[in-house]
């Protein structure tokens, strides 16, 4: 975002280390002898992005080309900004009391290993934001996760920083751009919009959530150990096979490994390690994970493995 670009400036910032959270306390910059500057943002109601490339925006020729918004509308943020926010086809449920404009003051400084910018704009409310209170369970019990950046337990490391007022912001050199297109060469028509974007995560924790009780964990460090499931190309094949022609199987299946008497039963999906399917008994659905054996990793692997166990659920049918 070229508003951003960052710039040597004189900061005072404290030599001892706030723990394994920041290279520098963020809250011991003098942020006094940082320079500011300020931009109005205007409310842009719920105008959607395919709206803004529309024949219904008089601006669509410019974001079409790559342009901003200040393109058409820089000195006229308030005015457009308190239109919007009234009412109209671009918001149709207006909310009483919005703002049609927010001034943005925002401030960079930099150390030798990190850059920290802060952003201040004034709430409707006599005190600042604060976080969303997230939960999470560490197997035992929920508890609280992520407290106010400068808080104590987040200065020492103990716990992550997160606020409930957010904003996207985009670095790019050129080269992420050029190692992108070489993967995805399909990507390069929509590469030249305004808004096209590149981001690096950083993942800390994941959370697993495939349905309804169906949710875990996943650490930083088995995230990234990760790899693509090897039956991922050939699932949607082996599902509809096993639909179409082994209902009975599974049927088994779930009988003789999940203890669940199945009237009948569907797969819904495959990977290496095993299976989901959902289970009809009487008026009853049970949706149930049956893992393999043994890992599978292409599809004759797959044929092999149910086949193995077709013949030891039958055999302990039959016994």
């Amino acid at each position: 975002m070229k508003a951003l670009i960052l710039t040597p400036v004189a900061v005072a910032i404290s030599a001892a280390l706030a723990g394994p959270v920041f290279a520098a306390d963020p809250a011991k910059i003098d942020w006094g002898k940082v320079p500011s500057r300020t931009v109005t943002l205007f409310y842009p109601g719920q105008s959607t992005y395919q709206w803004l490339r529309g024949s219904g925006h008089p601006g669509a020729q410019v974001v079409n080309t790559g342009g901003a918004c200040l393109t058409c509308h820089k000195g006229a943020e308030q005015k457009l900004g308190d239109k919007l926010v009234k009412g109209g086809p671009l918001e149709p449920m207006p909310v009483k009391g919005k703002n049609g404009t927010v001034d943005l003051k925002f401030q960079a400084a930099y150390d030798a290993k990190n850059a920290y910018l802060r952003f201040q704009w004034k709430t409707l409310n006599p005190y600042p934001g604060t976080e969303h209170q997230y939960l999470r369970f560490d197997g035992k019990e929920w508890k609280q996760y992520g407290y106010p950046k400068l808080d104590d337990v987040v200065q020492q490391g103990k716990q992550p920083g997160i606020y409930e007022d957010r904003f996207s912001i985009m670095i790019d050199d050129g080269s992420v751009r050029d190692d992108y297109l070489e993967r995805h060469p399909s990507a390069r028509e929509w590469s030249s919009f305004g808004d096209f974007g590149f981001y690096r995560m950083e993942v800390v924790d994941a959370y697993y959530i495939a349905g309804f009780g169906e949710m875990a964990w996943v650490s930083a460090d088995d995230y990234r150990k990760a790899k693509p499931d090897p039956l991922a190309a050939h699932a949607e094949a082996i599902i509809a096979h096993m639909n179409a022609d082994h209902a009975d199987s599974l049927a088994l299946y779930c009988r003789a490994f999940a203890g669940v008497e199945a009237d009948s039963a569907l797969m819904e999906d495959v990977d290496y390690l095993g299976f989901r399917v959902r289970a009809q008994v009487g008026d009853e659905r049970h949706d149930l994970r049956i893992s393999f054996p043994r890992p599978a990793r292409t599809p004759k692997e797959v044929r092999a493995v149910l086949v193995d166990m077709s013949r030891k659920a039958r055999s302990a049918s039959d016994s």
